[in-house]
């Protein structure tokens, strides 16, 4: 019979691992380099993102999966939650990209593309997929094979 390893070493090195984390969070939530609490940049950013998502991720979110949930068929659903979360995802990463942060009139090359028409290119693609697989589950259910 195999004996365990002794972990006691690594359980140590994780332990210490996640208090020098624990500290380096704090320190750039609580100063982080600002002269006091009140001007911390990190601070702002955690509780604007916070109120966000409380305010606007969160309740958008449960309106959307309820109103999945209310009408679209049981054997389409998993494949439009899928979408949806592609989607918002997707919309999420190209934001900035569309928005046009970054962009500067004295470097044309930054950010040079029509990203706009990308979003929706990428977005149809997606929602194509998804009929096509909703198609698709309703064929094998009414022929089973």
């Amino acid at each position: 019979m195999m004996s365990k390893p002794d972990m006691s070493g690594m359980a140590w090195l994780r332990r210490l691992f996640v208090g020098a984390g624990l500290a380096m969070i704090g320190f750039a939530l609580f100063g982080g380099g600002a002269p006091s609490l009140g001007t911390s940049p990190y601070l702002t950013f955690v509780v604007k993102v916070t109120l966000g998502v409380l305010l606007l991720v969160l309740p958008l979110t449960l309106a959307v999966g309820w109103l999945i949930g209310r009408t679209v068929p049981v054997v389409a659903r998993p494949v439009v939650q899928g979408a949806c979360i592609a989607t918002a995802l997707i919309v999420a990463i190209a934001l900035p990209s569309l928005l046009g942060y970054g962009r500067d009139a004295a470097m044309p090359s930054a950010l040079p593309r029509d990203y706009a028409t990308g979003l929706w290119t990428v977005l149809a693609v997606v929602w194509a997929a998804a009929i096509v697989l909703i198609v698709v589950r309703i064929v094998r259910r009414r022929n089973p094979s």
